[in-house]
């Protein structure tokens, strides 16, 4: 498992298996269509024991594939007499602790994205814009799905020199059509078909969440990273807001870490704040709110998170709380008009319906709140 963890980056996880520890003792098998963040495989860091991840290595020479338990198995083209020196290289990342920093926490600064042909230098894009892309693209009539699958979008957050990742166009476009009783998503590169029963009964349950009307949040800026926006929002609130973007608490043994919130409210109010891209990174806005609700109820998370909260906002911490008495508020940054939920891709809502539905039963309030998008006053 340690040589998995050293050669595959959080985000290209394909499936974990865990024991869970509850009242009763369960293994299971989380897996996803493709790979994707660790914070989207629902771990609870309290109750879950890790047995095996399956993930793919940035390093493909290493391997295609692997997956980590007490041994480790590997998809990779070697011949008999080089099988030594594929064992040598195992047990080298062995010898490595790469992964504590890779799985502690990814607190990686997002910086921006380059579109296809965009010149190192250029001014980096903060969000995934359809329009954007476009407009790097001489003559967009002649785009094939071909050109879509072998253009790469680079993402920078450690530089602005350096991309810490790319990946094709055509795995960052997410693309829903009705056609008949079927809903067709596609999504990170492959199309779903969805049964509209099941669609009905998603837009159901987030149906059921509240938009927080009584929430006052500022609008954000066109190109504002989330970061610059929390500090804002913080800033304009009188004292309200305290903030708590990029001050997680060490939680679960190790150099585990729990985010509590971006934004808390004086009105036990815990507001996640993410910009709508993709569904990857909503669901991992809901599944932050998830485990950080978890984490509250428990005595010992509320002492820890103490060190990172200003006095004011002390009181929300001490004591005893009651679930009922606080609120888990989504915040999604986003230009579109009308409904939030008519925003999001339909994973995201599936993510958002199944993330509500626990925090209801954990006695939590849940809502939504839009944030929408302003150009920056003049000055």
């Amino acid at each position: 498992m340690i040589v998995t963890l050293n050669v595959v980056h959080p985000d290209r996880i394909r499936s974990v298996d865990r024991e869970e520890f509850d009242t009763i003792q369960r293994k299971t098998r989380s897996q996803t269509s493709i790979s994707s963040n660790i914070d989207n495989f629902g771990l609870n860091i309290q109750r879950d024991l890790v047995r095996s991840v399956t993930g793919q290595p940035e390093d493909t020479t290493f391997a295609a594939h692997v997956t980590g338990a007490d041994n480790l198995i590997m998809s990779a083209a070697v011949t008999f007499e080089r099988l030594g020196d594929k064992c040598a290289q195992a047990l080298a990342q062995f010898n490595t602790n790469h992964y504590r920093d890779r799985y502690a926490l990814d607190t990686q600064e997002h910086r921006g994205f380059l579109y296809p042909r965009e010149r190192i230098g250029t001014e980096l894009h903060q969000d995934l814009r359809i329009e954007d892309l476009l407009l790097s693209i001489n003559d967009p009539a002649t785009i094939t799905v071909d050109d879509l699958k072998r253009w790469k979008i680079r993402e920078f957050t450690v530089s602005e020199e350096t991309p810490s990742r790319q990946f094709s166009v055509y795995n960052a476009t997410i693309y829903e059509v009705t056609q008949g009783a079927k809903l067709y998503v596609l999504s990170f590169g492959e199309w779903f078909e969805i049964a509209q029963d099941h669609v009905a009964e998603v837009n159901r349950q987030i149906g059921q969440i509240p938009d927080h009307a009584g929430l006052d949040l500022i609008d954000a800026r066109v190109g504002e990273a989330e970061g610059d926006y929390n500090r804002r929002a913080a800033a304009a609130s009188n004292g309200d807001l305290a903030l708590f973007d990029a001050a997680p608490v060490p939680y679960g043994g190790g150099r585990s870490s729990i985010e509590i919130c971006d934004l808390l409210s004086l009105n036990r109010i815990f507001i996640h704040v993410k910009a709508k891209t993709k569904s990857s990174t909503l669901s991992h806005l809901f599944a932050q709110g998830l485990n950080s609700a978890q984490a509250f109820r428990d005595a010992r998370f509320r002492q820890l998170a103490l060190g990172r909260c200003p006095a004011s906002h002390h009181a929300i911490f001490n004591g005893e709380p009651r679930s009922s008495d606080f609120t888990i508020t989504y915040a999604i940054i986003t230009p579109a008009a009308g409904d939030l939920r008519n925003a999001l891709p339909f994973f995201s809502k599936q993510s958002l319906a199944n993330a509500g539905e626990m925090l209801r039963n954990m006695g939590y309030q849940v809502r939504l709140k839009k944030i929408a998008v302003h150009l920056a006053p003049t000055s």
